[in-house]
């Protein structure tokens, strides 16, 4: 029997070939995947990824698809969709699956009259991703609530079996964790630590982010968040530093705030807000966001990546790095 005929029987509707990806990306962007499976639990997920891997095919998680550049090309294996979004709460602790929408969750705690998570009310995406990538906003950071992470992982005797990480053993920094590095280590469930507060007080903070969050990001069209990584000022040499000064008149200092210089504001002052290749275009409304004017291509938005890097750095000495993590080509495959 067929592998294919093997995932048909196991998943009915829930896999499917040839499926296109752009629907499943906030990009809009993005070929086929040879294979595509939604998986609602932890066994689904052990039990693909092992077939994958027995049978030698390609193998990639995917989350939300909020923060993900897929190939025009698409993805020749298995795109297994985490789709265990099981939120349990007990006391002041949220166990949440990897598949589990960040802001449904920080709204259920919300309301559950929990406090220490309603600024991510405004990421897009899911809990796996957040932990893969410490996300953060508006001077939150993933790191900051995560108590445990729940990991999937093939033990020498080639089995997969599911391990808990502490926090401290995750490797948390600025927009990143060790599962970036161990890249088949999948994430399948989360343990939130938070604190005793106020519904009513997290409803109406919640909707303050909210509020923010459309002031000044391009909601209006498909776009997968911030495009680079805010530039820490620790990473900035002294000949950078006064670049910049010499640049800019010193006001980058005044622009910088939380150990970060905006990377949306060292774009702008690049003259590439505007800047388009295809119907990739860097937004007007804030210079870290490239959106995609309607048949943007995964090609248009890794010339424009380009682009900005090499202005940005002929103009600062600084290089930039991106956020958005690439499917296909080759990259992020087992």
């Amino acid at each position: 029997m067929e592998y294919p005929t093997i995932l048909a029987e196991r998943f009915g509707p829930r896999f499917r070939t040839q499926e296109p990806m752009h629907v499943h990306t906030n990009f809009r962007i993005g070929g086929p995947a040879q294979y595509y499976v939604e998986a609602r639990s932890v066994d689904e997920v052990r039990a693909t990824i092992a077939f994958a891997t027995q049978q030698r095919i390609p193998w990639v998680v995917f989350g939300g698809g909020s923060n993900t550049l897929v190939a025009d090309a698409g993805f020749p294996g298995i795109v297994i969709q985490l789709a265990n979004r099981e939120v349990t709460i007990s006391g002041t602790q949220v166990t949440a699956g990897a598949g589990a929408i960040t802001a449904a969750v920080a709204r259920q705690a919300g309301e559950a009259g929990l406090t220490g998570y309603e600024w991510a009310v405004s990421l897009p995406g899911t809990i796996g991703g957040a932990v893969r990538g410490n996300a953060g906003c508006f001077g939150g950071e993933t790191k900051d609530v995560v108590r445990e992470v729940q990991v999937l992982r093939c033990s020498r005797a080639g089995e997969w079996q599911i391990d808990v990480l502490p926090a401290a053993d995750c490797g948390f920094r600025y927009r990143h964790s060790i599962f970036k590095e161990q890249s088949e280590w999948v994430i399948v469930a989360a343990v939130l630590a938070l604190a005793p507060g106020d519904a009513a007080q997290s409803r109406q903070r919640m909707a303050d982010y909210l509020a923010r969050r459309k002031a000044k990001q391009p909601l209006e069209r498909p776009s997968a968040g911030c495009l680079f990584t805010n530039v820490e000022l620790h990473r900035l040499t002294e000949a950078q530093c006064a670049q910049l000064d010499a640049a800019t008149g010193g006001t980058w200092r005044a622009v910088a705030h939380d150990g970060q210089l905006p990377t949306g504001w060292i774009v702008e002052q690049s003259g590439c807000k505007g800047l388009r290749v295809g119907d990739a275009m860097i937004s007007e409304k804030h210079g870290n966001f490239v959106v995609n004017l309607g048949h943007a291509t995964a090609a248009d938005v890794m010339t424009l990546s380009d682009l900005v890097r090499e202005r940005v750095r002929a103009a600062w000495g600084i290089d930039l790095h991106e956020e958005v993590q690439r499917l296909g080509d080759g990259a992020s495959a087992h």
